[in-house]
């Protein structure tokens, strides 16, 4: 495992999403963590890191002015493999050569994402350093905490990659469904207000990560029924916290719980889900097996990690 600290407190500069759940935040804060400090305008600094998205070009601009290195994360590229809204590959190439061209190394979340840019941009030199979890981890009592009768699903209702409705289609085959916290992302006001009635839901249009964590600590479950992700940080995040988790049969989420009794359902099939909430919610302990095979990859997602690997493809560059 990469090192915490790194050869000596480096200064970067960075660049990426700042909203709500920009994750360049947490990537800054594993930057503090071990020893670096975040360049501000006009100071000088030793390289730049950027997760910006590839149409993006603050980060390039930056390097044409300064000379300094570019460290460019890619956090998927949006295929959609195996999925109805596949894409062809020529629709992918858009940005391809002006990453590549621009970054002296370039990041990818999981060796998933790095085969789709040996696939699809012909690119073969990522380097897996995974993405940070929005909040820290909490196993502290998580058997015996006191929950609510919830599931959480992070996702908006009408993003048929997210694949929320099936958790709903789900629920609807249960004879005793249990309450449900939905987190959506955005306005809902196309959803009937009967579909609140029938499941309970609990509507968060936008969500600060704590305050998600704090819902996810007193759940019975996370579920995760997504068609595509690069990575896909809320069942990582929810298992961290002591909370079990159904994930979606796809190959990034088989890679990322290798090794780990979470409960896969069909992407596509709610009967299975059904069966997935249904199991868990009869048997505690299995979701306790959950949490404590997943424990140990916990710090692969903590900020700290995550930037020391940053910092050795850094010093993997200086080296040659």
């Amino acid at each position: 495992m990469t090192s915490v600290f790194p050869l000596r407190p480096y200064r970067v500069k960075t660049f990426g999403f700042r909203g709500m759940w920009g994750q360049i935040y947490r990537v800054e804060e594993g930057f503090r963590r071990i020893g670096c400090m975040i360049a501000e305008d006009g100071e000088d600094f030793d390289f730049i890191y950027s997760n910006e998205l590839p149409q993006d070009r603050d980060a390039v601009m930056c390097k044409a002015a300064t000379g300094k290195p570019l460290i460019r994360h890619v956090h998927d590229l949006s295929a959609y493999e195996g999925t109805p809204f596949e894409k062809e590959p020529a629709a992918l190439h858009t940005y391809r050569d002006a990453v590549i061209s621009t970054a002296d190394r370039i990041t990818v979340n999981t060796a998933f994402v790095a085969g789709q840019l040996a696939r699809y941009w012909d690119f073969h030199d990522s380097i897996i350093t995974e993405q940070p979890m929005q909040v820290d981890p909490d196993l502290d009592g998580y058997r015996t905490r006191r929950r609510r009768n919830l599931a959480v699903v992070v996702g908006r209702l009408n993003d048929p990659l997210k694949n929320t409705k099936l958790v709903l289609r789900a629920l609807s085959l249960m004879k005793a469904p249990p309450d449900l916290a939905m987190v959506w992302v955005g306005k809902s006001k196309k959803v009937p207000r009967s579909t609140f009635r029938c499941f309970k839901i609990e509507h968060h249009r936008e969500i600060p990560a704590p305050d998600l964590a704090a819902l996810m600590k007193e759940a019975r479950m996370v579920i995760a029924p997504s068609l595509f992700e690069g990575l896909g940080l809320p069942p990582i995040e929810g298992l961290a916290l002591g909370t079990p988790c159904i994930v979606s049969d796809i190959p990034v989420k088989r890679e990322v719980f290798a090794g780990v009794p979470v409960s896969f359902h069909a992407p596509n099939d709610a009967a299975d889900l059904a069966r997935a909430i249904k199991s868990l919610l009869d048997n505690e302990d299995e979701g306790w097996h959950m949490v404590d095979g997943f424990a140990p990859k916990i710090t692969l997602y903590q900020p700290e990690t995550i930037a020391a690997k940053i910092c050795a493809v850094y010093e993997g560059l200086k080296t040659g």
